[in-house]
């Protein structure tokens, strides 16, 4: 489950141009895949560096989305350009602390935890120079609050993912530009911390919304996962797979996990038949892709699982 996991990441630098006209435009676009609209919006600014900032989430977003590298030299080819921005002022900064972090988030994907540690910490230094006083400080805060508890994830540091919560929590609460971003981000770290009562109702609130949101409905059908709600986890994971199915490029790796949820939720709720229906749905999913191979095995996985229940 490749994406979904790592959409916590992906996500946290989704406004970077914090301009009255704008708003959270550009979270709202990204929050419901609205790509063409969102690259178009970049496209319109004439401020370079920050268009490079957007820019490498969109390119990062849309590779883990539809599990491709389709851009990946685009990303690396601003990860050096960035190189050249002097950190003469806060935006400055921001656009270098937002690229190197964003570029750490795709290392992750990728499996490169030591680069993704590198580029990282070096982001979050860029981001941490960033003052109360500044416009920029409630977003920028949003991404050190994420490296801080990814890292006290990582090294078992209780103390440092209490600060990132507490961090998070800030800006979902006093964010101008962020608030939509802190707030998904919470849920996944509600349940990441198993207080998943909190999580699913902030996802259910967050779905009326963003009704035809992937990500939030992703959201909502882990936290009914989680409670063993397996009626309503069946009922949102349908609407979780038409999403998936209905875009222009699904994602067969996602689609594959919703269908492992729901054999087993059915199998739970005793419809065996249904459960079976499912398990054909599966065998007939294609794993043609630039990440066949991982598809290839969880498609097996699945298979090998439930062949003789069936």
């Amino acid at each position: 489950m490749k994406s979904i996991n790592l959409i916590i990441f992906i996500t946290v630098f989704t406004i970077f141009y914090p301009v009255k006209n704008f708003g959270n435009v550009f979270s709202k676009m990204l929050i419901e895949q609205n790509y063409s609209s969102y690259m178009a919006a970049v496209d319109t600014m004439k401020d370079n560096d920050m268009a490079l900032l957007l820019k490498s989430v969109y390119y990062n977003q849309y590779m883990i989305d539809y599990y491709n590298n389709s851009y990946e030299d685009s990303l690396d080819y601003i990860l050096k350009k960035i190189n050249d921005i002097p950190l003469s002022d806060d935006e400055n900064c921001f656009v270098k602390g937002g690229v190197y972090l964003n570029y750490a988030f795709y290392m992750q994907f990728k499996g490169n935890i030591w680069s993704a540690l590198k580029y990282g910490n070096r982001g979050a230094g860029y981001l941490r120079r960033i003052g109360p006083k500044s416009r920029y400080y409630n977003d920028a805060l949003l991404g050190v609050a994420i490296y801080d508890y990814g890292v006290g994830k990582l090294f078992f540091r209780k103390s440092k993912i209490n600060k990132g919560l507490k961090e998070l929590s800030l800006v979902a609460d006093k964010g101008n530009y962020f608030d939509l971003i802190a707030k998904n981000l919470k849920i996944l770290l509600l349940y990441n911390e198993g207080r998943y009562k909190e999580g699913l109702k902030e996802s259910l609130q967050m779905k009326e919304e963003f009704p035809g949101s992937r990500l939030i409905l992703w959201d909502v059908v882990k936290g009914f996962g989680f409670l063993n709600e397996q009626d309503s986890l069946i009922v949102y994971s349908n609407y979780l797979i038409n999403n998936i199915k209905d875009d222009t490029s699904p994602n067969n790796y996602n689609l594959l996990t919703v269908y492992n949820w729901q054999i087993k939720a059915y199998l739970k709720t005793g419809n065996a038949e249904k459960a079976k229906e499912i398990f054909e749905k599966v065998c007939n999913v294609s794993v043609k892709n630039q990440y066949a191979r991982d598809i290839k095995k969880l498609k097996s996985d699945i298979i090998n699982r439930y062949r003789s229940k069936f």
